[in-house]
Formats: structure tokens, sequence, C-alpha cells
């Protein structure tokens, strides 16, 4: 062994014998690999941040995703009704994720910008939740101003999947853009007609606004996973684009 491929965003590395890549990309997270001689390894591994990754018992969220999604099931046998802690559970489930966007934001800094900006439109829909909960207890009603904070989460929201998507267009072929256009203008299409349409007709315009901005982002999501190729090379871009168009 004379050099090493290695990916710095994730760790994953393979054994090679020059530094010529026939594939380019890492199996695990699709990221852009770079050769290393392997008298250089050792401290390569030490500036990308000790080493290849690897799943520890640290790092597995399980057990408190369980419960984040149980406890607020408790609180009527505790005499508070479900109704006025409805925010409750995303506003948990929000807390949690700031901390594993702003992570991801140091571990992948070739996508600290695109991190960075879904860290602060998840902050921003933690506050929206944790206002309703606020009005829901101190008033037993559901204001407005949780609903326009919410709005400032979902320009982050757009801002974070262009970023997403102008990665995943640059340098992809003419074809593949146009597959992902598709795609693109599939999940708006199914949209526009019972959520965009029938609520600018009968409902709330702000409300509205705020899908719309919700079904751009989602596109964009699906525009760049589409745009990387293969599905290994966007994964989290997928799982973005699917937890977007579930909002």
């Amino acid at each position: 062994m004379t050099y090493v491929h290695r990916c710095p965003f994730c760790g994953w590395e393979r054994q090679a014998a020059s530094t010529t890549m026939l594939h380019p990309a890492c199996d695990r997270c699709g990221g852009a690999l770079r050769a290393v001689h392997a008298d250089d390894l050792e401290r390569v591994r030490r500036e990308d941040g000790a080493g290849p990754a690897a799943p520890t018992a640290k790092t597995d969220g399980t057990a408190i995703l369980a419960v984040l999604l149980t406890s607020p099931w408790v609180l009527p046998l505790l005499g508070v009704q479900l109704g006025d802690v409805a925010f409750l559970v995303p506003l948990m489930l929000l807390a949690f994720a700031v901390a594993r966007a702003h992570s991801r934001a140091v571990t992948e800094p070739a996508f600290g910008r695109v991190w960075r900006q879904l860290t602060a439109a998840v902050a921003l829909a933690a506050a929206a939740s944790a206002v309703m909960v606020a009005d829901a207890v101190l008033t037993d009603g559901i204001g407005r101003a949780g609903f326009y904070l919410g709005a400032g989460a979902t320009a982050g929201l757009v801002a974070g999947a262009a970023g997403v998507a102008r990665r995943g267009l640059s340098g992809a072929p003419a074809t593949r853009v146009l597959d992902a256009a598709l795609v693109g203008l599939l999940a708006a299409g199914l949209a526009t007609w019972p959520v965009v349409a029938l609520g600018a007709h009968g409902g709330d315009a702000v409300l509205t606004a705020i899908v719309v901005g919700d079904v751009v982002a989602m596109t964009l999501f699906a525009l760049g996973a589409a745009a990387s190729g293969h599905l290994r090379n966007a994964p989290g871009a997928w799982w973005l684009a699917g937890g977007t168009a579930a909002v």
C-alpha cells in the first residue's frame, strides 16, 4: 500500500497503489475522495478529526428520540391536556435537531454553509413551537405569532435547499439535470392544486405563502438530490426532500 483514498467528510478509506481514482466518490457519504500518501495518513487523520468515524454508543440517538416521543403522552396522567402542549413534541425534536445540524456543520466543512442555514431554520421552527406551547398554556388558545415566526424557518429551509440544488447541479450532465427538473416539477405539481390553489382561494394568505415556500424547498432538495446521480451520492438530500414533503 502506497496511498490511501480518504473521504475528509466521514473518514471512509480504501487502500490504493496510486493517486489515480476510477471511482472518486466515497462509498459511504458520496463525498469527494482525496489521495493521501501512507506516510502522511496519521497526520491527515488527526487534521480531519481523530481518524475515521465509527458508530459508537455515544452517537446513537435512539434512546433520546424514544424519550422525546413518549414523554408528552405521559402528561395526561399529570392532569395536563395534550391539546395544551400539542407543539411540545415538535419543540423537543427540533431542539434535538438543532444540535445535530450544528454538529454536521463542523464535521462537514464543505457543506458548512448549507448546514448552518438549516440549523438556523430548525432553530426558528423550535422557537415557533415554543411560542405556541406558551400561548396554549398561558392563554388557553393558539395565537398567530408562532405561525409568523415559523415563516422564518421556511425561508431558511429554502436557502438551505438552494445550496443543495446548486451543489448537485454544478457540473452535472444535461440529461441528469433534465431528469432532476422533472422530479421537481412533479413534486410541485402535486402540491399546487390541493394546497396552494385552495389555500389562496379561501385560506390565510400568509400560511399559504409558508406552504408555497415549503413546496419550493422540497422541489429544490429533490432537484439537487436527483442531479447528484446515484442515491448514495446524496442520501441526506433525499431525506430532506422526503421530510419536507411530509411537512
